[in-house]
């Protein structure tokens, strides 16, 4: 529109959420003089809500010469209402009308290199399991519980980059990048309060675990990434990730905020996947990652690595792939977190199953050509956001505490926007 490669975009997106959720506890009695069907009150839980979230956006695009930008406005309108007993009757309620803007830009220094500048703002909210009030007492000394009064992060990311390839499909993109994150989602761990100890029926020596909204995480980093063609049968991308992490408390609870303070760290991480094409359609694919220590509110997590492994055959010329793959082969990805909790320290193992083996087979219908020369095949690398998300968050979901995940995830009213 309006010029010759001008175009423009709308378009609105409605999504409605009801959620009902209640408990029944019983309370496991055993004996010849035992009461069948006896409740646990202290574990009772009931919580409902409706959430609606509307966003119109618009966005224009258009090519001068060697410049290329973008530049759009998402408004977003979230309404929420819950309700419930954790333990106690409690009703939430809050409406949010925000505008997300972005901005893009490229110069095409020739035909093989290319600067970047973009500037995007967001939203994370809270996921399903989050919000969910339950008490959870699996971990011995801890109770675990979700937020239903969790707010949505906002994060403003800016990043400049550089973009070198050539014919060979060899791809190399360098980045440097600033993201702010507004009420920043962390798993928060406290010696329980003596109210709170007797309405959920625990000792006073055990500990409270929830996700709670602090002030705001920054991180500022660069990060390297390429895909590099060896052979006509070999290739691997690389990507290197080096940020600092500054996390502010804030005006949290007046029960927790002698137990929080400002922290900042550097942390990195690493991971290289590379495929092998060998005879008989046959591909063998290697992935290998590493994460260094890093900091959340009350601790810092372990180092951690781990590589997959996948075998793939395609039959019907390529139209059948059948691939068989194997997760954390040497079963090394661990998600240990260690806690200074004031008075004395903590450390969470959170066991998962990790080293998980799968055979899939995909079939697809219709024409299907494979490529005839890489480079014409090879799209421009862009930055890993997947892992991006996960540098205030400690690297996993489920961190902190025990219990309830620090981070943003997917679920009936969660996810990124």
């Amino acid at each position: 529109m309006f010029t010759k490669n001008g175009k423009l975009g709308l378009g609105f997106k409605s999504q409605l959420y009801w959620f009902n959720s209640t408990n029944n506890p019983i309370i496991d009695t055993p004996g010849v003089n035992a009461l069948p069907g006896v409740v646990d009150s202290s574990l009772i839980s009931r919580y409902n809500y409706t959430q609606q979230i509307h966003a119109g956006y618009i966005n224009w695009n258009d090519q001068l010469g060697k410049f290329s930008y973008q530049v759009g406005l998402r408004v977003e309108d979230e309404i929420y209402n819950g309700s419930g007993a954790f333990p106690r009757d409690t009703t939430l309620s809050r409406h949010f009308l925000k505008p997300f803007p972005s901005a893009f830009v490229s110069y095409k220094l020739n035909d093989q290199q290319s600067i970047y500048l973009t500037y995007s703002r967001r939203t994370d909210r809270p996921n399903f399991r989050q919000l969910l009030p339950y008490i959870d007492l699996s971990n011995p000394g801890t109770l675990n519980t979700g937020n239903p009064g969790l707010i949505p992060e906002y994060i403003d990311n800016i990043e400049f980059s550089y973009s070198l390839s050539d014919k060979k499909g060899n791809n190399v993109i360098l980045s440097a990048y600033y993201a702010y994150t507004q009420n920043l989602i962390q798993t928060i761990t406290v010696p329980i309060s003596p109210a709170d100890a007797i309405t959920y029926q625990v000792s006073n020596s055990e500990l409270f675990s929830r996700p709670v909204n602090i002030a705001s995480g920054t991180t500022y980093g660069a990060e390297a990434t390429g895909h590099f063609q060896f052979t006509k049968f070999w290739d691997a991308t690389a990507n290197l990730n080096f940020f600092e992490n500054q996390l502010l408390v804030g005006t949290v609870d007046s029960a927790l905020r002698p137990y929080l303070s400002n922290t900042s760290g550097f942390t990195w991480f690493g991971k290289i996947n590379t495929t092998l094409k060998l005879p008989e359609n046959f591909s063998f694919q290697v992935n290998v990652n590493y994460m260094s220590p890093q900091i959340v509110t009350e601790g810092t997590t372990k180092q951690t690595w781990w590589m997959d492994l996948a075998l793939r055959k395609s039959f019907l010329k390529n139209k059948l792939m059948v691939v068989a793959n194997c997760s954390d082969v040497f079963k090394t990805h661990q998600f240990i977190t260690y806690y200074n909790l004031g008075g004395y320290n903590e450390t969470v193992n959170r066991v998962k199953e990790t080293r998980v083996g799968m055979l899939t087979a995909t079939y697809r219908f219709g024409k299907t050509t494979a490529p005839k020369h890489p480079a014409k095949d090879t799209k421009p690398l862009v930055p890993a956001d997947e892992d991006r998300t996960k540098n205030l968050k400690g690297g996993d979901d489920d961190q902190g505490g025990g219990g309830n995940g620090s981070g943003g995830g997917t679920g009936n009213g969660g996810g990124k926007q």
